[in-house]
């Protein structure tokens, strides 16, 4: 469970039944997505911009600025083809760099 330590998934289990709607989101990376995939084993949750739609669009904003894909491939199963566009596009998207649409949801 790399990633995330028991304590962390206890803490979110324990979150969840207080909040049923829960959503996250992670950087666009396949270390984001081994993490948000083995949280999903666990907790219910929903992606917070966390969609090939979403990674789409960071790449474009992004332009030269972004990071190249490094590490094993991982899967997405909440958006099977958030896994399929980061092996196309091969960047990392640091979630700071979305973080003002992020913070756009909280108005």
């Amino acid at each position: 469970m790399s990633g995330l330590p028991s304590a962390t998934r206890s803490s979110l289990a324990h979150l969840h039944n207080s909040v049923p709607n829960f959503a996250t989101t992670a950087t666009f990376d396949r270390g984001g997505l081994r993490i948000a995939t083995t949280l999903h084993q666990h907790v219910p949750w929903q992606p917070w911009r966390y969609t090939a739609e979403e990674y789409r669009a960071a790449v474009a904003a992004a332009g030269s600025r972004s990071l190249p894909l490094t590490g094993m491939s991982a899967l997405s199963p909440w958006d099977p083809d958030l896994a399929t566009a980061l092996a196309e596009h091969g960047v990392r998207i640091e979630e700071e760099a979305v973080l003002d649409s992020l913070l756009a949801d909280r108005g």
